[in-house]
């Protein structure tokens, strides 16, 4: 929890966290400070009055649920968990249930995956809509005739999300899943 007082101090997560901190409060932007100058922050934009994040709003619509609940450390915990766990369906799927037990403990394992689903990043939203995406086209071409709207529509909207969270993700997820 790479935060100091509850606020985080990456400025990117900085940025998520402010910009979903307007969201839980149902605005898209706050109001300017009286005095500006004190609370320059990089990449958050002051214009016109208005203070508002500039990160795509995908992974703040997420995190603004945590600040509501007053839980946004637990957001990206639970992202990572489903994320994971729909990394062992789709490998169970695709292969079998070795090699999703293994890919489950390699991703637990891994120093980079704990520490992306315990900052305020948009990284593990990002991969938990590639892993919808994936495993709905993935059933979707394994029995199409059992196919029906609900799945197709699961993997667009993960898709969308994808590229409100991530767009370079996005369009390099894209072509990979055609």
């Amino acid at each position: 929890y790479d935060t100091i007082g509850g606020v985080p101090r990456v400025f990117d997560a900085f940025n998520y966290w402010f910009q979903a901190k307007n969201f839980s409060l149902g605005q898209l932007y706050a109001n300017e400070p009286p005095m500006p100058e004190l609370f320059r922050f990089p990449f958050i934009i002051m214009r016109d009055g208005k203070w508002y994040g500039s990160v795509y709003p995908g992974f703040s619509i997420l995190l603004s649920l945590g600040v509501k609940l007053g839980v946004p450390w637990l957001i990206n915990p639970i992202i990572g968990g489903l994320a994971l766990s729909g990394t062992y369906l789709l490998t169970r799927d695709m292969f079998n249930r070795e090699l999703a037990r293994l890919v489950v403990i390699l991703g637990l394992l891994s120093p980079f995956y704990r520490m992306m689903c315990s900052i305020f990043m948009s990284h593990a939203a990002a991969t938990l809509w590639v892993v919808i995406a994936m495993r709905m086209l993935w059933l979707c071409g394994k029995r199409p005739e059992r196919m029906g709207l609900l799945k197709p529509m699961t993997a667009g909207i993960a898709l969308g999300f994808l590229y409100i969270t991530r767009p370079q993700a996005g369009a390099v997820t894209m072509p990979l899943l055609m």
